[in-house]
């Protein structure tokens, strides 16, 4: 059994973890709200199990935005401020 069959389910668990914040971000473009909190929310403890401290940004960035509603208008110039800083992985 080589180190690649050992890995394969810990990079699914990250990849799905991945594919849930893009849907996430992708469905709150149509009102699916919650479903977006939920799929964020399932993802966090998975990029803190896993110490990707990139997909723990990116979560906390969308949590963010879904909680408060606001979006930067980029093409306006506006510049994303950063999420409040999340502990370190547990």
């Amino acid at each position: 059994m080589g180190l690649s069959t050992l890995l394969q389910p810990t990079r699914r668990e990250h990849e799905v973890a991945n594919s849930q914040l893009n849907l996430a971000n992708q469905i709150r473009f149509f009102g699916e709200l919650e479903e977006a909190k939920e799929l964020v929310q399932a993802v966090i403890p998975i990029a803190k199990k896993y110490g990707d401290d990139d997909l723990l940004r990116k979560a906390g960035i969308l949590e963010d935005r879904l909680r408060t509603g606001k979006i930067p208008d980029l093409m306006a110039g506006e510049r994303p401020q950063s999420p409040p800083q999340r502990g370190p992985p547990s």
